[in-house]
């Protein structure tokens, strides 16, 4: 077998395989992606959090939020 034949095939070996995440138990998630660092965004992340409670949402309890920040936002 040809080195690229063998990397062919465990790339799609590999795609076909369905790893457990915590998305498909049930428990929705949010993803909230932004350039800026977290500390300007506190208050606003406040809001969202009230706003999901008042949905019947609490993070960590049935809806997990995924953040990531830039931090550098001129790059």
């Amino acid at each position: 077998m040809k080195r690229r034949d063998f990397v062919a095939f465990c790339a799609s070996t590999m795609c076909g395989w369905s790893l457990p995440s915590r998305a498909e138990q049930g428990v929705p998630q949010i993803g909230f992606l932004h350039g800026e660092s977290p500390a300007r965004f506190g208050g606003f992340l406040d809001l969202v959090r009230q706003g999901l409670g008042e949905s019947g949402f609490v993070e960590g309890k049935n809806v997990l939020i995924e953040y990531r920040w830039g931090g550098r936002p001129k790059r």
